[in-house]
């Protein structure tokens, strides 16, 4: 095969996609490598942020306040779920002015922004208690937070911290523990040493790389259980209170994915003079299609972010039928995440959108020609308010949350940083590409 990945708005560093996709490398190709294949499965980038949205005065049209009144009432979160988002607003807690109201809990109270107490509160989550996927959400969220860190050593720690939270023998050394505090201690142990297990592998396959170490997470377990502890006691006004902080970002974020959207909407072209986004993609699955030709017809899958699922969209309904050259490409597997296919097809905009298939006439959307597609799955994140169901537009379409547990602020991106989502991902592959998949 190849991989294809396709990013989304308000992406102009090509960098920013390293991440994804080293987790897709780790992840996801070996469940399409054919075994008399050499090399490792390609992953192709369809980088358009060059192309995107600009603007003439840097967004200063937006107005900044420094705090905002409330979003909203209370949430209900689980501690684990409270715990990401603390954790993810580590930092930010800290500068709510003093006078930022809070719900009292219990019989006391809890003051969020401020200095921490003297003393850490008693911890009534225990790590041993939470499945391996919630596990590596919690880790994942706190070694996010830290931002200081090259994107190089962040990615090393997510994928430690996923293997240890997956690993078979961890729940019963988490159970062994006495108390919180020790549980904590040996989960950032475990930690460290498999982020040096996995530095000096990629060392090694580099010829030499740098070595760091794990030492710059060395607070891990505390930051942990601060957001653990902060979770037990929080109200969701209290969340919401943080959140209200930082819609001036939202507002920005909105913006940019609307400049975006009518870049390439008024570029969009024709099959036979496609613009400069389509383009790119045309380029990029030619290439995917030579691949595959040469490495034994091993599957095309396509992983689209935001926007970048309407280009894949309308490539597949408009392009590709209408390109002599690639009117026999079929992309096996496509996952769109956090994508607005159905908000688009909802006010006809796509290429070959028809007002035959609407609630009014009570037809749904048939998915794009079998030629061309052989499974998709469309995934967003109820957090994120940047990505939409596709379930009651299209028929026989693939639909599903997934919840990663982040915050508005990051969740539109967020859980392509998350591992757990890529084993999500592989399982699906399993499902839905057969176990011969490979073509004669």
């Amino acid at each position: 095969m190849p991989i294809v990945h396709i990013h989304g708005v308000a992406v102009r560093n090509q960098a920013d996609l390293n991440q994804r996709e080293a987790m897709l490398a780790r992840y996801i190709a070996d469940e399409l490598h054919h075994d008399d294949v050499a090399g490792d499965v390609p992953i192709l980038r369809v980088f358009w942020g060059d192309l995107a949205a600009k603007f003439a005065w840097n967004l200063q049209a937006c107005p900044d306040p420094a705090t905002l009144v409330h979003m909203g009432g209370p949430v209900a979160l689980s501690p684990n779920e409270q715990a990401q988002l603390l954790a993810e607003f580590d930092k930010e807690l800290g500068q709510l002015p003093v006078n930022q109201p809070v719900a009292p809990v219990g019989g006391g109270g809890l003051i969020l922004a401020g200095p921490a107490p003297a003393a850490a509160p008693q911890l009534r989550t225990r790590l041993k208690d939470l499945a391996p996927s919630d596990l590596s959400d919690l880790a994942v969220a706190t070694i996010l937070a830290e931002r200081h860190q090259q994107l190089k050593q962040e990615t090393l720690a997510l994928l430690a911290a996923d293997d240890v939270a997956h690993d078979p023998a961890t729940p019963a050394q988490l159970a062994a523990q006495p108390n919180a505090e020790t549980e904590l201690a040996l989960f950032q142990q475990l930690i460290s040493q498999r982020y040096t297990e996995l530095e000096q592998a990629q060392g090694q396959a580099q010829g030499g790389l740098l070595l760091q170490g794990p030492g710059w997470f060395g607070d891990l377990k505390d930051r942990i259980g601060e957001a653990l502890g902060r979770a037990e006691n929080a109200t969701g006004s209290a969340l919401t209170a943080v959140l209200s902080r930082f819609r001036p970002n939202l507002t920005r974020a909105a913006i940019t994915f609307f400049g975006d959207v009518f870049v390439y909407q008024t570029n969009r072209g024709t099959p036979a003079k496609p613009g400069a986004i389509v383009t790119r993609l045309l380029d990029a699955l030619r290439q995917a299609k030579q691949l595959q030709q040469q490495r034994h017809g091993e599957p095309i899958v396509l992983l689209s972010h935001s926007m970048g699922g309407q280009v894949v969209y309308d490539v597949l309904t408009h392009f590709l039928p209408n390109t002599p050259d690639l009117q026999d490409l079929k992309i096996d597997f496509w996952c769109a995440t956090a994508s607005q296919v159905g908000v688009f097809e909802e006010l006809k905009i796509f290429a070959e959108s028809s007002a035959d298939f609407s609630l009014e006439t009570g037809r749904q959307v048939p998915l794009p020609l079998p030629a061309h597609l052989g499974h998709w799955w469309n995934v967003w994140d109820p957090n994120d308010y940047l990505s939409f169901t596709a379930k009651p537009i299209f028929a026989g379409i693939d639909d599903e949350p997934y919840r990663s547990g982040m915050s508005v602020l990051e969740a539109h991106g967020g859980y392509l940083q998350q591992p757990s989502f890529y084993r999500k991902f592989a399982d699906k592959l399993r499902t839905h590409l057969p176990a011969n998949w490979f073509r004669p």
